[in-house]
């Protein structure tokens, strides 16, 4: 008899999977997560050890602070134990795969959810994954990526803003209530992964009520979608901000004063638009804009509604989708502009792109976003061959130095405190690619650098064995030193047992 259960239990899975094997979307997610492997190879083979991966890898700690409480958790899970162990690439591979299934579940939203699709909803359509790499291989994403122990738990605050989108349902008061539930939920989840992720889920609430209208639904159901998710999402990040956030988190004590709200907000929107014009080639950012102005075009023109108020509502949305695209950390007053915490300027571009190529005649829609994705492919390539290089550039300048180092008279019983100024820059090859890719000054690091910042030396002092030498904690001033080396590639400077190295 229990033969016989199992052998029926068994065949309904194999035939469970062979469906879901068999749907579009299944497509959608292995084709998007071979582009995505494709392009991180270059990353894997570099092997580099990422900012803070340097000291997660010495020091084996697994905590990464600012609230991020559920990726302490899914961390100790994924590494076996509360050590930290280097898993790469399988936690990049697990980033990608979260990404790919980002992507798709926010095609499966846009273009078949909600009543919202005008083709047939089993149709594969290659346009959606094009316009859906934005999200999930960006130049700012890439950052994320780099991060050998981060990289999973950044991709699954993505994913936690666009899960509560597939359990909607607004039929009865308790299926509505179970719908704030989630999203409630999933925006703790969101928060406690990567705060950077704040703006998606707005975004995508944004972009499904516009499509909801394009598709004439009732001003209540619009309304009331609207009104739960605005009120699952407040409740997360309000109670993250008062009861889970107690200690370090980007949007804890740093946030803007009332009366410092307006101008603060301003003049934060002022600095990620001009990083953002910084770190990319105007013709990138006139396709965005581009992309920006046909999504409008394609609801006034799939809209059953008056074509006027078609078009006040899609710009209105169109807007604030762009507003949202550095999420909640427009309300901090010293917000964080790396790459890394910039991502949602593309993610919220890539949900914009999907239902702008969703018309048939989105031929200049389609046009941008190829050139786009097939340009940030080729990125992400580069980029990862860029780190490689670097990699061995810094092994070189860090070889030289240890060798003049170690030819240092040492006082007796003493130990040489080393401080360093400057910085080793980039490798020849990778100051020929700036010009054209300027974002690769914010995201390769130089491994070896002024000693100030935290990060600048610890490669060199903690994954090196120099007996007798440590990094100084203190400045030292040439004047009170003597030149004891000079070189093409630094000078050394020394009393006693103090030395200063002067990078060039």
């Amino acid at each position: 008899m229990r033969t016989i259960q199992f052998n029926q239990w068994y065949e309904i899975a194999k035939k469970s999977v062979q469906a879901a094997l068999k749907s579009v979307y299944a497509k959608y997610f292995l084709i998007l997560f071979a582009i995505f492997l494709v392009a991180l190879i270059p990353l894997f083979r570099a092997n580099f050890n990422y900012i803070d991966d340097l000291g997660r890898i010495r020091e084996g700690y697994l905590n990464f602070g600012f609230g991020r409480y559920t990726s302490n958790i899914a961390a100790t899970v994924v590494n076996a134990g509360r050590r930290a162990t280097d898993l790469s690439p399988y936690t990049q591979i697990l980033a990608a795969a979260i990404m790919a299934l980002s992507c798709t579940l926010a095609i499966k939203l846009l273009t078949s959810s909600f009543g919202t699709s005008l083709e047939q909803k089993s149709k594969f359509n290659l346009w959606y994954v094009i316009a859906a790499l934005p999200l999930g291989l960006s130049p700012y994403f890439m950052e994320n990526y780099s991060y050998k122990f981060d990289s999973p738990y950044m991709a699954l605050s993505v994913l936690f803003s666009i899960i509560p989108f597939l359990f909607y349902r607004d039929q009865s008061k308790c299926q509505k209530i179970i719908s704030v539930v989630i999203i409630f939920i999933c925006t703790i989840g969101m928060c406690t992964t990567y705060q950077a992720s704040s703006g998606i889920f707005p975004a995508l609430t944004a972009i499904l009520a516009l499509l909801m209208f394009v598709k004439q639904a009732k001003y209540k159901e619009i309304g009331q979608f609207i009104g739960l998710s605005a009120l699952g999402y407040c409740l997360g990040t309000l109670v993250f901000q008062f009861f889970v956030s107690r200690s370090g988190s980007y949007l804890d004590a740093g946030m803007l004063k009332f009366s410092e709200l307006i101008p603060g907000i301003f003049s934060n929107y002022d600095s990620y638009i001009k990083a953002i014009c910084r770190d990319f080639k105007p013709y990138w950012l006139v396709l965005i804009f581009a992309v920006y102005v046909m999504f409008i075009v394609s609801c006034i023109m799939r809209s059953k509604q008056r074509k006027i108020s078609s078009a006040i509502f899609a710009m209105l949305i169109a807007c604030f989708v762009g507003i949202m695209s550095f999420g909640l950390y427009v309300l901090i007053r010293s917000p964080l502009f790396a790459p890394r915490s910039m991502y949602g300027f593309f993610a919220n571009f890539a949900l914009v792109a999907i239902v702008a190529v969703n018309y048939y005649h989105a031929y200049i829609s389609k046009l941008c976003v190829l050139y786009l994705g097939y340009a940030f492919f080729v990125f992400a390539i580069t980029y990862g061959n860029a780190l490689a290089e670097q990699k061995h550039y810094a092994d070189y300048r860090a070889t030289l130095l240890m060798n003049d180092l170690n030819t240092l008279n040492t006082p007796e019983n003493q130990t040489l405190e080393v401080a360093i100024n400057g910085t080793i820059g980039f490798s020849t090859p990778i100051d020929g690619l700036i010009p054209k890719y300027p974002v690769l000054n914010s995201l390769v690091q130089p491994l070896l650098s002024d000693n100030s910042w935290f990060w600048g030396s610890y490669y060199m002092f903690s994954h090196y064995r120099m007996p007798g030498i440590i990094e100084s904690q203190s400045k030292f001033d040439t004047t009170d030193l003597k030149l004891v080396k000079e070189t093409r590639l630094h000078n050394i400077y020394q009393k006693d047992n103090r030395v200063l190295v002067e990078l060039k």
